[in-house]
């Protein structure tokens, strides 16, 4: 065969296949943890009937843990949803008419925008809506009221930076402020807690799958 005869034979060839590209996964978990740094609520005690508020009402701060997955469904934009559990904080008031413990277990559907322009820095900010169930215990005061369980919808507002350490795990570091509803304790004389609003210093890790 001639050189001639043998470079046609080569153009006559379909050209090769492209390599290819191996798809990376959009989902992601993640755990936090941080502190509640809770505005005082409103107390509203039933006794006999008879509706009163409380004075001086304050709701002690406590900590939280966090856990959840996600997906980054671009560099800028993501959701996830969390769970989390907020540990036992003292409820008392003023007149020393009040002492209790609140308890709250939440689930969150959130979502965020990603400012994908620093680096391994990237600033976000986001929000979102869910559920809170309170759990009120170790009553002690006011008399005839006993521990109680409540369910209402929650929502938050938060921003943070994530600060990235490998290609698939980030730091994340972040402010949120919440609002829990309201819970109820049980009893004859049973309390009411409205307005369980808290801002919230949290730290946590996300771990991206490859």
């Amino acid at each position: 065969m001639s050189a001639s005869t043998a470079a046609l034979a080569a153009d006559l060839l379909p050209p090769p296949l492209p390599e290819p590209v191996a798809e990376t996964s959009c989902i992601y978990f993640r755990v936090d943890g941080g502190a509640s740094f809770h505005e005082r609520p409103n107390v509203y005690k039933n006794h006999g009937g008879k509706k009163s508020k409380a004075y001086g009402e304050k709701l002690k701060d406590s900590g939280f843990i966090e856990g959840g997955v996600g997906c980054q469904f671009t560099p800028m934009f993501r959701a996830d949803i969390v769970g989390g559990y907020r540990f036992d904080s003292k409820l008392e008031d003023k007149w020393n008419s009040l002492d209790a413990k609140l308890s709250t277990g939440t689930i969150f559907a959130n979502g965020y925008v990603d400012f994908d322009y620093f680096g391994f820095v990237k600033p976000y900010v986001g929000g979102g809506v869910g559920v809170a169930f309170h759990s009120i215990s170790n009553v002690d005061k006011p008399p005839f009221s006993s521990s109680g369980s409540s369910t209402d919808f929650a929502w938050n507002v938060q921003a943070g930076l994530a600060f990235d350490v490998t290609e698939n795990i980030a730091v994340d570091v972040g402010y949120r402020y919440v609002d829990l509803g309201d819970a109820k304790s049980g009893g004859p004389d049973h309390f009411h807690v409205d307005s369980i609003t808290a801002h919230e210093a949290r730290v946590g890790l996300r771990f991206r799958l490859n």
